[in-house]
């Protein structure tokens, strides 16, 4: 990491000897200390990068062959790059699609005047949840990936297995469990009508009538009840339940994982999540938010407009970035003209690629004798002792002590250059003409003759619940207690009933009366 040369004389005479070979080198894809977690990064770049390289240079063939621009794509940091950078190195785009889905949110969050809001993403295998404060996500220095420790910046995702087509069985004590396996997208869960037979949570929710007929509105695809009936019915006999009981447990079982992944990056960290807002999208995400919410003490679901394809949002409204990472290692005796001096070569190279880019800068910081490090916002000019101060701030909220007086040593430094891009104009699709349709669905124990509303069709109504919900590209459920209604920005808010809480410390709400 300190002098490249060896491994740039390396990689030129390899590219000599196999022309047309991609080669990743360790001081290009990750230029600082720790030597594991440097080769894995690497390697899982050098693994990744001939596939995703050849998929991104024929995206943009065709692209350009429909008369279109070349594309940008978007990085696990939630900034995206041109297509020819991104084509070179495959490790920073690991985590393309949640963190798209992160950034839509934030946009999605401030077009409703949410800055503390939690990021729901359900689909059809998994489900990725992350914390969004003060308008920004939360971001790491890097995560495992399929068992690979990747030492790049990354949004802060967690994911689990839980997704509408997680499979549900029973264990070898004969207790009811849901995923991680799924049935995927072919063969489906039982209704889609491809031959499964096992039940799966979209076959519940379709049991349980808050799915209708089809998905994808009325020209979409035909949902099969009777298929998803007899998978449910094989596994509610040896249960010993009704069916509509072994529904229930498997959309409760699914929530329950669920709950636990929100609590892991929230109060886990010391969030109050009282104070924030869930914001559900993906295909299967609205249909669950309410029951998370309340389940978590929150009081607020926000379902935006165009929540099935939220991520692609984000990937449209994602502004460009690059990051750079120097390892510096001074355990005594830095300063803020050390500092200045190192952040000034990585502006340099900033300044070079990226037309009047702005510059955040952040440096990595531990204890003597740590072996892991704090990251922390840096000043401009930076001084030693506000750096200082900050990862005592940071330390004492991520470990809950900090240990004043201790000598502070400076590992890396970090830059973040980006470019805003500019944002659409997003014009919610609203008639208030239909009223609603009616079924029957399952709420509190008993089946009921419910409203069914096209979401276009809300207008200014606020609907109590239980209500279903229903739009092209997903379906909210409105559970008992809770209340729907549009914003002027299209969004869809569920809101509990004050009566309905035990605990609200909302500070707008309080003011607002």
């Amino acid at each position: 990491f300190l002098d490249p040369s060896h491994e740039q004389l390396l990689a030129e005479k390899l590219r000599q000897a196999i022309p047309g070979v991609h080669v990743s080198l360790s001081s290009g894809v990750l230029p600082q200390f720790r030597e594991y977690e440097r080769f894995s990064t690497t390697a899982v770049d050098a693994y990744l990068t001939p596939v995703v390289g050849s998929y991104i240079q024929a995206l943009g063939d065709k692209a350009v062959a429909n008369g279109l621009p070349l594309p940008s794509i978007m990085q696990s940091s939630g900034g995206v790059l041109p297509l020819a950078e991104a084509r070179e190195s495959a490790a920073p785009l690991l985590l393309s699609g949640p963190a798209a889905g992160v950034v839509g949110a934030i946009f999605a969050g401030g077009r409703g005047g949410i800055e503390d809001l939690i990021a729901f993403d359900m689909g059809g295998t998994s489900t990725d949840v992350s914390l969004v404060r003060d308008g920004a996500a939360q971001t790491t220095a890097g995560a495992e990936v399929g068992g690979c420790p990747v030492a790049l910046p990354m949004i802060d995702i967690h994911t689990i297995g839980a997704g509408g087509g997680s499979i549900a069985w029973t264990d070898a004590g004969g207790a009811l469990r849901v995923g991680p396996q799924s049935a995927g997208a072919i063969p489906g869960p039982a209704c889609y009508g491809h031959g499964a037979a096992a039940a799966t949570v979209t076959d519940a929710n379709l049991c349980l009538g808050y799915l209708g007929g089809s998905l994808g509105g009325a020209a979409g695809m035909a949902l099969g009840r009777g298929a998803a009936e007899a998978a449910i019915d094989r596994l509610a006999g040896p249960l010993g339940m009704p069916r509509e009981e072994a529904a229930m447990g498997i959309r409760r079982v699914a929530n329950a994982e669920m709950v636990k992944a929100l609590r892991v990056i929230s109060v886990r960290r010391g969030h109050d999540l009282r104070r924030f807002v869930l914001l559900a999208f993906g295909g299967a995400g609205p249909m669950h938010a309410a029951d998370l919410a309340e389940e978590l003490g929150m009081a607020r679901v926000m379902v935006p407009d165009s929540c099935g394809v939220l991520s692609a949002m984000g990937m449209v409204v994602g502004d460009q970035r690059r990051d750079w990472v120097r390892t510096v290692l001074a355990t005594c005796g830095w300063d803020g003209k050390l500092l200045e001096e190192a952040w000034a070569e990585l502006e340099l190279i900033a300044g070079e690629v990226m037309p009047e880019p702005v510059l955040a800068r952040y440096a990595d910081l531990r204890y003597a004798g740590q072996s892991h490090e704090l990251t922390v916002s840096a000043g401009r000019p930076v001084r030693r002792e506000e750096l200082v101060r900050a990862f005592n701030g940071e330390h004492q909220k991520v470990y809950g002590y900090h240990a004043e007086g201790e000598d502070v040593e400076l590992v890396n430094i970090r830059l973040v250059a980006s470019v805003p891009r500019e944002k659409p104009t997003v014009t919610p699709a609203v008639t208030g003409g239909r009223g609603p349709e009616r079924r029957r669905a399952f709420f509190a124990g008993a089946w009921r003759e419910i409203e069914v509303w096209q979401r276009i069709d809300m207008g200014a109504r606020r609907l109590a619940g239980p209500v279903v919900v229903e739009e092209e590209e997903a379906t909210t459920v409105v559970p008992p207690g809770w209340q729907a209604r549009l914003d002027e920005a299209g969004n869809l808010w569920l809101e509990r009933n004050r009566d309905n809480l035990s605990v609200w410390t909302g500070t707008k709400d309080k003011q607002d009366g």
